[in-house]
């Protein structure tokens, strides 16, 4: 994937800006409630230009998130597509110097498997996990910095919690583990 340095830098660029959409959609929408819809309810003569306007706002901001999901989606494919043709095009220039002895020892579905399931794993790490991955992190950390905006105390108990629930799933994980595999020695989890 080193001829695909840009490209790349494109997506992460394109995916961070997804993920900061969507996580600033939620906090904009706390902001159209409380400061467009709720002074509105029960005016007799409510003016709605300026809603309209911060709705037309959320629309653009959805419209980037949608945009850069499908221009990084499209990217993506671009990218694996063009890193599978050339692993499998490496893989043809070395399975020509190979000895014949090897294709001897090695049935022909074997050495198709290579170049078909294989290499079509890898592509779908590349052209789909990678980019989940970035796009988790991402969000995970726009979504902790909204929280953090919206309050400090409440994301320090959600953060409490959180610990809390993780050491209760570890004990249980590993009480159901042993219970399980009584007789076997189990790495600790």
């Amino acid at each position: 994937m080193a001829s695909y340095k840009w490209p790349m830098v494109i997506v992460v660029v394109c995916v961070l800006l997804s993920a900061l959409t969507s996580a600033g959609s939620a906090l904009f929408i706390e902001i159209l409630i409380d400061d467009y819809i709720i002074p509105l309810i029960g005016n007799q003569n409510p003016d709605w230009t300026s809603l309209i306007i911060v709705l037309a706002i959320m629309a653009g901001i959805y419209l980037v998130g949608v945009l850069s999901s499908l221009f990084y989606s499209r990217l993506m494919v671009t990218i694996a597509q063009g890193t599978l043709k050339k692993i499998r095009d490496e893989m043809f220039k070395k399975m020509q110097l190979l000895p014949v002895s090897y294709f001897d020892k090695h049935t022909h579905g074997e050495i198709m498997s290579l170049y078909t399931n294989d290499t079509d794993t890898l592509r779908q790490m590349i052209a789909q996990s990678l980019v989940q991955l970035i796009n988790s992190v991402f969000t995970i950390l726009a979504v902790f910095c909204c929280m953090l905006y919206i309050s400090i105390w409440l994301t320090i108990v959600v953060l409490a919690v959180m610990g809390f629930i993780l050491v209760i799933a570890k004990k249980v994980m590993k009480s159901a583990v042993l219970t399980l595999f009584p007789n076997k020695k189990i790495l600790q989890i």
